[in-house]
């Protein structure tokens, strides 16, 4: 499958609940798409300005691709994916979590990468979860988009439509 239409095939899927900015450079990574969305929950009293409690979720989706990759270079991109979604997340005392999901696709896949995806996991929890949670995960997607390899956290939430059907 070619790569502008990998990237259309998710756009699609995801273009009814996401905003999307193409092409988007995080940081020093640059990415072919980053999609975003904000869920808002809140109860009130009779008007809406009377509120008596209100949270945020947050999640994003972002397309990286590329021909192949070293374990050491995944971990650097996800060490720099990271960092720069930390500087995205906004905690305050209405958000409740952000979950920051990098999709990998790769023309070659190595048994070392699936065992780091496999085993990733990264959490982090602002003024002890009172202010909401990060959570950064790890989709590897082989070139014809048929498999994939999910972190830890994604496992039981299964995002499948990341493969082509």
């Amino acid at each position: 499958m070619d790569r502008d239409v990998y990237k259309k095939m998710l756009m699609d899927r995801l273009l009814g609940y996401f905003d999307f900015e193409e092409d988007k450079e995080l940081g020093s990574l640059c990415v072919d798409f980053h999609a975003k969305m904000h869920r808002r929950n809140e109860k009130y009293v009779l008007q809406k300005k009377n509120v008596l409690y209100a949270y945020d979720n947050f999640e994003y989706f972002n397309l990286y691709q590329a021909e192949a990759l070293t374990l050491a270079q995944l971990q650097f991109l996800m060490e720099t994916f990271v960092q720069e979604s930390l500087l995205i997340t906004d905690p305050n005392a209405e958000h409740m979590s952000s979950d920051h999901i990098l999709i990998v696709r790769l023309h070659q896949i190595s048994p070392e990468l699936i065992d780091f995806v496999k085993k990733y996991k990264y959490r982090k929890y602002f003024r002890f979860g009172l202010q909401g949670t990060f959570k950064a995960g790890l989709i590897l997607v082989a070139q014809d988009a048929k498999s994939a390899t999910f972190s830890r956290d994604l496992r039981d939430k299964k995002y499948h439509f990341v493969l082509e059907k």
